[in-house]
């Protein structure tokens, strides 16, 4: 929380002072003001109070997305984006800052899209009433037969047009599809209707050839075995001489030039601890010291 470091003595002040070029970027909930800002919390708190979980669910009942919004997309991303940042600021005016993240801020951010339309027809967002959260029959998730999913986002009309014929529905490619209202629901139910009528295995391979995003919903074990993953090296194998095999995630980002790779194991507590102090200047027998009275 904001001003536990500054008690510890490494707060940006203090360091600053040593060395003014130094970019110190501090995560913490709510940021380092605001009447919130020693409170306590977690992802799904910073999402209940900016209001992105009053609109993510159906049936009026928010849900839990599962995932980490605030804490990466709202914090972590947006730290290292803000550090890139001020080292370029850096290179051009020779000076080092202060970065403070609020992972509820950050979050705050990502209801851009409901934002604008909030502000041009003041209805506050509820679950289920757009296009992005089961408010429409060509966006939304659909149970099989034998008791899967499918995603169908066929937003567009070159999509929606696709899917309609693929199915053997082509009644069902009006206008209307994306227009807001009770037909909606209806639609809804019929595009259900349909699903039910096969496993999801079948669905995917009637979808195989035809491009109008309706696609599986995997779970995790299947999504690490997915090609797509494999191709994009997103699942990388490892052997631990301890641990023995496992799987860790890829690297996303592709650089041409500069292709990142992982190279090592998460260390064993204390795994490196004589490197790290022999490269800092210290003896065998320092170490041996520093051990034997237990300050490592």
């Amino acid at each position: 929380r904001p001003g536990v470091m500054d008690r510890l003595g490494l707060g940006y002040n203090a360091l600053m002072a040593i060395n003014p070029r130094l970019i110190y970027c501090a995560i913490t909930g709510y940021g380092y003001d605001g009447p919130r800002a020693q409170r306590a919390g977690h992802d799904i708190n910073y999402l209940a109070l900016n209001g992105v979980l009053s609109y993510c669910g159906r049936d009026g009942r928010p849900v839990a997305p599962g995932v980490q919004i605030a804490d990466i997309g709202g914090g972590a991303l947006y730290a290292a984006l803000s550090i890139v940042t001020a080292l370029f600021f850096r290179e051009r005016r020779g000076a080092g800052q202060f970065i403070d993240i609020g992972m509820a801020d950050g979050a705050f951010t990502w209801h851009c899209l409901r934002w604008g339309k909030y502000l041009a027809d003041s209805a506050v967002p509820q679950p289920g009433d757009d296009f992005l959260n089961h408010g429409y029959a060509c966006y939304d998730l659909y149970a099989t037969r034998d008791g899967r999913y499918m995603s169908l986002g066929a937003l567009e009309p070159q999509f929606w047009k696709e899917f309609c014929q693929t199915v053997g529905r082509p009644d069902w490619d009006r206008p209307t599809y994306f227009d807001p209202g009770p037909h909606q629901g209806q639609l809804q139910q019929e595009i259900a209707a349909l699903f039910r009528e096969r496993d999801q295995a079948e669905w995917i391979a009637l979808f195989a050839d035809h491009d109008c995003c309706c696609e599986p919903v995997l779970n995790l074990d299947e999504a690490m075995a997915d090609e797509q993953v494999r191709a994009r090296q997103m699942v990388v194998e490892m052997i631990h001489q301890s641990w023995g095999a496992y799987r860790q995630l890829g690297i996303a980002p592709k650089f041409s030039l500069t292709p990142g790779a992982i190279r090592t194991h998460a260390p064993e507590l204390g795994e490196h601890t004589n490197e790290v102090l022999e490269s800092h200047g210290y003896s065998p027998a320092d170490i041996e010291r520093l051990r034997a009275s237990g300050v490592v």
